[in-house]
């Protein structure tokens, strides 16, 4: 068996080691895929940032509903105020996001029928005490009577209405 080997590795050429493998330049198909793959993410980001710009009016929004008008519709002295503020916030962010001809009109159960139309999730006619309608007619006895875990469901109301609204 030595001599069998022997023989055949006198035969082989001695091992040598590969070279250095040298980094060539891509070629075109290299480049037209790299540079494709670039533009979709350009795209990509145009299209996310493009949308986060039309939606900034509803964070805004959102913001100044938690920081501001809810504390003053959850403090029974200022709850007049806060409930006219909620309504002018809506009326607003429906303004934005629909026609001014389309909102401008809308007033009592046509208003109410638009919100919920708009968000299935919102409810602002649902409890009588939180009815978004009535709540203006109450006297302020009345409102500062009602419960603040009822005038935090309208407010979480609000807030989906704000977020979730369908444009």
């Amino acid at each position: 068996m030595n001599d069998i080997l022997n023989t055949y590795g006198q035969q082989l050429n001695p091992y040598q080691e590969p070279g250095r493998v040298l980094m060539e330049r891509l070629t075109i198909g290299w480049v037209i895929a790299y540079g494709l793959i670039l533009l979709m993410l350009f795209v990509i980001l145009f299209f996310f940032l493009r949308r986060q710009w039309r939606r900034r009016y509803r964070l805004k929004a959102s913001r100044i509903l938690v920081r501001n008008i809810k504390p003053q519709v959850l403090s029974a002295d200022t709850r007049v105020t806060g409930l006219q503020n909620l309504t002018i916030l809506l009326r607003s962010v429906a303004a934005q996001s629909y026609s001014l001809a389309e909102v401008a009109g809308l007033y009592g159960k046509s208003w109410i029928q638009f919100l919920e139309e708009k968000c299935t999730t919102a409810h602002f006619s649902s409890k009588p005490d939180t009815n978004l309608l009535e709540l203006h007619y109450l006297p302020a006895e009345r409102l500062k009577q009602i419960d603040s875990a009822l005038l935090n469901d309208l407010i979480t109301n609000t807030n989906k209405w704000i977020r979730k609204h369908h444009v």
